[in-house]
């Protein structure tokens, strides 16, 4: 095989489109906390006269908003990296990784609700897109949840 042919052979191989320091800079980007969910539904939360802490831990855990005296656990949990069965995709390079990677992320969020609940803690999930399309709603359950009016000063 000639030089340029290994060339060819190789160029198709690769399959990131950027060098690994480039790669490790983007992914180094993606945030885990105050995401624009997050942000929306802490908005929505904050005009209907819900208020809550961040940054509580419970346990091993830290769910995206903490209500420890009602003993509630709030996640939203991002479409592509929890695998949301209407919004969740594969990537199409390096497939093996990107499926082990979202299974154990499935995984791990299915034992922290089981290990909470067995803790009796109440545990609400919301999807990305729940929370996109109707913040005030998620709030909504939260209030309901939580035994509140939620007629604060809706803007819907």
């Amino acid at each position: 095989m000639a030089h340029f042919e290994i060339l060819l052979v190789l160029e198709k191989v690769k399959v990131d489109k950027l060098s690994p320091i480039a790669r490790s800079h983007l992914m180094a980007k993606v945030r885990n906390s105050n995401t624009l969910p997050e942000l929306q539904l802490r908005r929505a939360m904050w005009t209907i006269e819900i208020r809550f802490r961040l940054g509580q831990r419970i346990g091993r855990t830290q769910p995206d908003i903490v209500f420890k005296r009602a003993r509630l656990a709030i996640f939203i949990d991002g479409c592509f990296w929890h695998s949301c069965p209407i919004h969740g995709s594969r990537p199409k390079s390096n497939q093996r990784f990107w499926e082990k990677k979202l299974t154990r992320n499935v995984a791990r969020d299915r034992k922290t609700t089981t290990d909470l609940e067995s803790a009796e803690w109440v545990v609400m999930r919301f999807w990305e897109h729940e929370v996109d399309q109707d913040a005030f709603g998620c709030a909504r359950k939260i209030a309901k949840l939580l035994g509140k009016s939620s007629t604060g000063n809706l803007r819907q």
